[in-house]
């Protein structure tokens, strides 16, 4: 098969290395300037993705639109709007620009959810942090800080204590233009809530939501073990496939029409917390494959990715296979990671000629010189998957590949994503009938 993935900041890397070693040809276009060497040694790049719209048996957009300063945009909501109207019988994965407003705008994602009929918590929009400042002093409570668009989520911030958000919200007024160069302030204010984090993936093949990928996950975004440091992108996760989950029922089911009236053929994802056994609350959307949770569902893939694939965006009935279990995945990263550095360029990623790549994904990585070195100034080299029938199996498979590896300068990673406190986590969500 032939496989053009489309891709804005090189997140599919591992995807397409994997898709690769299935035997399929891919062509990889890399839109941001800064990520443009990645996989290079490793993947057949483009720099023009329309001149292989043809050749290509299923094309894959791989984010949400994205612009960054001094760059032209990447739109694939609107390629892939293109490319469906112009080949409604090509086999295309993407996310539509009403589907890109989901997550960029979160105003407008909890919007959709409450005229879908699914319960909110309150949400209040910002462009002026005075004026955040003046609402939690008046409304005290507790709140969650996002930022709509694309601005680094180290800046996300959550407290259950006014004084401390107020605090935060006065650092980030004095510092917003060092902080966020050519962003304005665009933010949210969401009350935030006590519970267990647990997110709910399934994959929407245009005409309806294909229940058997329904995949929930739990995320570490924070750097350090136990939850401190600064938010990442995401460090870690425990993963299962469950069918038709409940989770699914509750937070996803309502939004079929939309989806369906609004062209999208894409993985959607909705983050939530669990705050007790009758009571969700969606946070925020992703309508992508979320990385590196993509690689987590490679993992629990019990079929090539490449077929699966292809089976979603053909609409085909034959049902995707899953791994009835669970999936740990870890991220591995150097230097000044989660900061963008140039000195992330000069590191080395050694071991996976032990190891190989069945749990390995490759992500900022190149091939040059006879060894994978840093790619770009993220310092993101890696993830690494294992899974078992229980949480601990699952972790104990994936650390023994991480002690395999090893990074040069030194590898950054953390050490207890699934340990106890998690799988005490799970087990709560069992008995509350989250986990069905």
């Amino acid at each position: 098969m032939n496989i053009l993935i489309i891709s804005a900041l090189a997140d599919s890397s591992g995807l397409g290395v994997r898709l690769k070693a299935e035997g399929h040809n891919v062509l990889y276009y890399i839109h941001m300037d800064a990520e443009k060497e990645t996989c290079d040694g490793i993947l057949d790049k483009v720099d023009d993705w329309r001149e292989h719209v043809d050749w290509a048996d299923l094309i894959i957009f791989d984010d949400v639109d994205q612009k960054e300063p001094g760059e032209s945009a990447y739109q694939g909501g609107k390629w892939y709007e293109e490319l469906r109207q112009k080949y409604p019988d090509k086999a295309i994965i993407g996310g539509s620009s009403w589907a890109s407003k989901l997550e960029n705008d979160r105003m407008f994602g909890q919007e959709v959810l409450q005229a879908c009929g699914v319960p909110t918590v309150p949400m209040h929009r910002f462009e002026d942090f005075e004026d955040a400042i003046a609402f939690v002093s008046k409304e005290g409570g507790a709140w969650a800080l996002k930022h709509n668009g694309q601005v680094n989520r180290a800046l996300a911030h959550v407290s259950f204590d006014p004084e401390d958000m107020i605090e935060y919200l006065e650092w980030l007024d004095e510092h917003w233009n060092v902080l966020a160069p050519g962003h304005k302030p665009d933010f949210v204010l969401q009350q935030a809530i006590k519970g267990i984090e647990l997110a709910v993936t399934c994959f929407f093949d245009g005409e309806k939501f294909r229940e058997d990928t329904c995949y929930l996950n739990q995320e570490r975004k924070r750097f350090m073990p136990g939850d401190e440091g600064p938010p990442t992108g995401q460090m870690g996760a425990v993963d299962i496939p469950v069918p038709n989950a409940r989770l699914f029922q509750a937070v996803l089911k309502p939004t079929e029409p939309l989806f369906r009236e609004n062209g999208v053929c894409q993985f959607v994802d909705v983050n939530c917390i669990i705050a007790s056994p009758d009571t969700v609350v969606p946070l925020e959307w992703t309508v992508r494959p979320g990385y590196p949770t993509i690689y987590s569902m490679i993992e629990a893939a019990d079929e090539p990715i490449g077929q699966m694939l292809y089976k979603l965006a053909t609409r085909s009935p034959e049902p995707v296979r899953m791994y009835p279990g669970f999936v740990v995945t870890v991220v591995m990263a150097t230097n000044k990671f989660p900061y963008t550095d140039p000195l992330n360029r000069f590191c080395y990623l050694r071991g996976v000629e032990k190891t190989g790549l069945r749990h390995v994904h490759l992500c900022a990585v190149k091939y040059e010189k006879g060894q994978l070195r840093g790619a770009d100034d993220s310092g993101y080299l890696a993830v690494v998957t294992g899974r078992g029938r229980t949480i601990e199996e699952a972790r104990r498979k994936a650390y023994s590949i991480v002690d395999q590896l090893e990074i040069v300068p030194f590898a950054l990673y953390r050490e207890d994503i699934g340990d106890e406190r998690v799988q005490e986590e799970f087990r709560k969500l069992a008995e509350w009938g989250w986990l069905s």
